[in-house]
C-alpha cells in the first residue's frame, strides 16, 4: 500500500518515473494497472490497487490530471459516470481543467447531456 500511495504523491521521483514509463502510466491514476507482462513489484501492487484508489483524496489543483467523468474525485459520491452510463455525450476521458475555461466559467457545452 505504501508503495501505491508513493506512486501517486511522487510523481517527480526517479523510480517513479521509470515505473510509470515502463508500464504506460500517464498523468491520470488507472482504474486497473494490470499487465500482461510485469515485475513482481508490479504484480503485487496491482492486487492493492484497487484498495489503493479508494483510499485517495484527490487535490484538484489544475485539474488537468483528474478525469470529471471517471475518477472518483468528489468524497463519497463515486464516479459520475456511474449516473449516466450509457450516455452518448460524455467524454469520460474529459479532464476537470476542461470543463472550465480559463476565466472561470463552466464549458457547458461538455457538461451538457
Amino acid at each position: 500500500m505504501k508503495i501505491g500511495f508513493n506512486l501517486v504523491s511522487q510523481k517527480d521521483a526517479l523510480w517513479v518515473r521509470v515505473l510509470c514509463s515502463k508500464y504506460g502510466w500517464k498523468n491520470q491514476i488507472p482504474d486497473s494497472i494490470h499487465r500482461s507482462n510485469f515485475s513482481h513489484l508490479w504484480r503485487s501492487l496491482s492486487k492493492v490497487w484497487p484498495l489503493c484508489c479508494e483510499n485517495l483524496i484527490w487535490s484538484i489543483g489544475e485539474g488537468k490530471s483528474i478525469r470529471g467523468w471517471k475518477d472518483s474525485w468528489i468524497p463519497d459520491v463515486g464516479p459520475l459516470c456511474s449516473y449516466f452510463p450509457t450516455h452518448p455525450n460524455i467524454d469520460l476521458e474529459c479532464t476537470l481543467k476542461d470543463w472550465v475555461f480559463p476565466d472561470g466559467t463552466w464549458n457547458l457545452e461538455l457538461l451538457r447531456l
